[in-house]
């Protein structure tokens, strides 16, 4: 039962990775074979031994892994995947679209390893053209004369500077990449990210007068003959017997053509094209209506731009040009634009370096705990002060394909779940009637965090009372310090005060119970929020359950 668990949430996403996995071998052991036992490459293979086709190999996997991970970011492409598999009901690739940028972590880790390796290799290449310098067949050599130093061959030319620059800007970007940076600064993460630019420049230049070189006349000069009966001791003689056989032409030999734009053109082109198409979309500025401080530092804004439209779990990326020129942060969408109402919504989070300089930016003066003023009132002049790309699919656009819903947060994770909630409350009978029932369990460390959408449950659970339908809707708000609920909540929301566990919940049993209330059903778990709930809620998702219950884990990840 275990198994059929981590089958049925882990399966779609291990086997494309195994798939994935298993094509870069097939490229890696294919082009090492072609370079092993291709005639025109036999006097450069017998100078280098396995070496070349080791460089070769890790070469063509990392031209596959450079254009391939450049796709995953492609957000336009990937929120128009998910909506036509979502009207095909493809399950299993909208899982795989979830872990999107799991998989362009994938790509990237194959990128650093297999530049090593083929840092490594091209090394052992120097050092063997320096020491079996060819003087009868002189077009093959790399070197200058034997025993040249092997730093001096990799560096006077261009392939050997620019890979050493590349591997330079991997190591800035990989050491960037790591969560304790992340975290930290992330800052630092972004602006090292977008060293990719020079990568792919250098990448395009790398092939450029290569130094391997490739054998042209084969018709007149079979691979390792004799010539005007002159013999070569090779290192690695491995292609047959050739003292029978006696060629009157020596070789010619030219470079081995450049390979990488035929790998990475097309994925490149396609994330340029998907990159200008959301520039001219985001060059549109927004309009600032209204801006709310919340308590646990926590702002919400009000913004309006002309033709925005988005989906229940979709999410944006916002820009300040007056903070950062460059940086793009992404928030989910919290509200819609309506036909009473032209604005949308988003609420942040102001701990981190960027959200603290853009609530110092839209703050002039506090006027008291619950509302930031503009720093001008006319928004004409502030309009041009922010931008939004987007919006963008995510995980929990999947809510309403499952009949049963369990939807679990931690902090300011709740707003992929308040974004579905605020649709639902403007929906009719006939959408409720898809549900049976929908689980808020949400955790906060402070019970303040709870005031952000505390209006918002209150609305829900008296619409849904009005419809008849308040049964499909439970909430489970867990405190997970000991602040007072009651000093919090008190009056104003009772509903709320009713709903608040102390301490952690059981996940074990808590999914248990869902699993015996729905017998025999398909139930979504959509989790968003720090790492160590999604793993926990996805370890527990994989348990056997009785009752024929399903659990189907998704959890958010931008």
């Amino acid at each position: 039962m275990r198994l059929a668990g981590w089958c049925r949430n882990h399966g779609p996403k291990s086997l494309f990775l195994t798939a994935w996995i298993t094509v870069n071998v097939i490229v890696f052991w294919r082009t090492y074979l072609h370079f092993k036992y291709e005639p025109k490459y036999f006097y450069i293979h017998e100078m280098l031994g396995p070496w070349l086709c080791i460089s070769r190999g890790t070469a063509a996997v990392l031209n596959l892994n450079c254009g391939v991970v450049l796709l995953p970011m492609c957000r336009s492409l990937t929120t128009v995947l998910r909506c036509s598999w979502s009207r095909l009901s493809r399950r299993s690739m909208r899982m795989i679209l979830d872990h999107a940028k799991g998989f362009h972590i994938v790509c990237g880790t194959s990128i650093v390893l297999m530049s090593l390796v083929h840092f490594l290799g091209h090394m052992f290449n120097a050092a063997n053209f320096s020491k079996h310098y060819n003087a009868i067949y002189t077009g093959v050599n790399a070197a200058s004369y034997q025993d040249q130093d092997p730093l001096l061959i990799l560096l006077g030319c261009i392939p050997g500077v620019t890979g050493f620059i590349m591997l330079a800007v991997l190591c800035v970007m990989t050491t960037a990449s790591f969560y304790a940076v992340r975290s930290g600064c992330y800052d630092i993460f972004w602006y090292t990210h977008r060293l990719f630019i020079v990568f792919y420049l250098l990448l395009l230049i790398h092939a450029i007068r290569g130094v391997l070189k490739q054998q042209t006349n084969l018709q007149s000069h079979t691979p390792g003959c004799h010539y005007n009966n002159q013999s070569v001791p090779w290192p690695e003689p491995e292609h047959g017997d050739r003292d029978t056989i006696v060629c009157d032409t020596e070789p010619y030999f030219s470079t081995i053509g450049a390979e990488s734009w035929l790998w990475v053109g097309t994925p490149l082109l396609i994330y340029l094209c998907d990159t200008a198409y959301r520039w001219c979309k985001c060059r549109q500025p927004v309009t600032v209506v209204h801006v709310r401080e919340h308590p646990s530092d926590c702002i919400e804004l009000q913004l309006k731009k002309e033709g925005f439209s988005a989906k229940p779990g979709q999410y944006i990326l916002l820009h300040c040009p007056e903070i950062s020129s460059f940086e793009w942060h992404p928030y989910t969408v919290t509200s819609f634009p309506r036909a009473h109402k032209a604005t949308f919504g988003i609420h942040i989070r102001t701990r981190g370096d960027w959200a603290g300089r853009l609530k110092n930016y839209l703050q002039r003066n506090q006027t008291d705990s619950y509302s930031l003023p503009l720093r001008n009132t006319d928004p004409l002049l502030y309009q041009h002060r922010l931008f939004v790309d987007g919006p963008f699919g995510g995980p929990s656009e999947d809510i309403l394909r499952y009949r049963v819903s369990v939807l679990i947060a931690g902090g300011i994770g709740v707003t992929p779940f308040t974004a579905f909630l605020d649709w639902l409350r403007f929906q009719g009978s006939k959408v409720l009637k898809k549900i049976d029932r929908i689980y808020l369990i949400w955790l906060c460390r402070e019970a303040q965090s709870f005031l952000w959408f505390a209006d918002l449950l209150c609305d829900i659970h008296n619409k849904l009372w009005e419809l008849g339908h308040v049964h499909i809707f439970e909430i489970r708000l867990h405190i997970t310090s000991n602040t007072s609920v009651q000093s919090v909540l008190g009056d104003s929301y009772p509903l709320l005060s009713k709903s608040v566990i102390p301490g952690r919940p059981d996940w074990t049993g808590v999914l248990r119970d869902i699993a015996s209330c729905h017998r025999r059903t398909d139930i979504g778990v959509f989790c968003c929020g720090p790492k160590q709930l999604s793993r926990c809620v996805e370890r527990v998702c994989q348990e056997g359950w009785q009752h024929g219950a399903q659990f189907y884990c998704h959890h958010e990840s931008f």
